[in-house]
C-alpha cells in the first residue's frame, strides 16, 4: 500500500539538490540573548549529532564564551511532524521531522550495574537515561523520543548541558527547566 521508504529518500534527496543546490547545508544557529542566555535554533539539520554538539562548545570556549545564565531552545523555523505510517512506532528510524532533531532523537543505552549509561563513547550519559532503566536488557538499545516532542525537548536540553559543559562552557539553569522560544 505505501511506496517503499528508500524510494521516497531518492526523490526527496533529488528534490532537495534541485531546489537548494549540492552545497546546502542546514544549520544550528548559537547566539546570546538577553540577559546572557544561550540560545540554540535549530533550523532542520539532520546531522546534529553529538559531535557536532561538541564542535559548538569548543568554538564558544576559543572564543572566550565560558558562561551563560540559561539556555533557550528555538525550535519552531520547521514543523514538528511525525514521518507517514510511524504514530505508533517505537523505531528510530522512525523519528520526526523538526527544527532541533538531536542524535536523530534517539538515546543510545546499555546497562552497566543496574544503571542506563550511554552505549555511545562521543555521547555523555544524561539524567534522562535513567528512565529507560527498565527497559534495558544486556544488549544496547536505542529509544525513539521522537513521539513525545516533550521528552525530545528534555533529550536536547540535558545533552547541550552535559556537552557544553563538558568543554567549559557552563549554562547555570537546570537542565529541566530551560526555556523554549516559539
Amino acid at each position: 500500500m505505501f511506496v517503499p521508504a528508500s524510494t521516497i529518500k531518492v526523490l526527496a534527496a533529488q528534490a532537495a539538490m534541485a531546489t537548494l543546490g549540492t552545497r546546502y547545508k542546514f544549520t544550528t544557529n548559537i547566539w546570546r540573548g538577553t540577559d546572557n542566555q544561550l540560545v540554540v535554533e535549530g533550523r532542520g539539520d539532520p546531522m546534529l549529532v553529538s559531535e557536532e554538539i561538541v564542535r559548538m562548545a569548543q568554538q564558544l570556549y576559543a572564543q572566550k564564551h565560558r558562561r551563560f545564565a540559561s539556555l533557550a531552545i528555538a525550535d519552531n523555523t520547521i514543523a514538528w511532524q511525525l514521518p507517514p505510517g510511524s504514530k505508533n512506532s517505537t523505531n528510530p528510524y522512525d523519528a520526526p521531522n523538526g527544527a532541533l532533531i538531536l542524535n536523530f532523537n534517539t538515546l543510545n543505552l546499555r546497562l552497566e550495574h543496574g544503571q542506563a549509561v550511554s552505549a555511545e563513547p562521543q555521547t555523555p550519559t544524561i539524567a534522562l537515561a535513567q528512565r529507560f532503566v527498565n527497559r534495558l536488557d544486556n544488549n544496547p538499545q536505542r529509544f525513539n523520543l521522537g513521539l513525545d516532542k516533550k521528552l525530545a525537548t528534555t533529550h536536547a536540553h540535558q545533552l547541550i548541558h552535559t556537552i557544553f559543559a563538558h568543554n567549559g562552557v557552563l549554562i547555570d539553569s537546570d537542565r529541566e527547566h530551560s526555556t523554549v522560544v516559539d
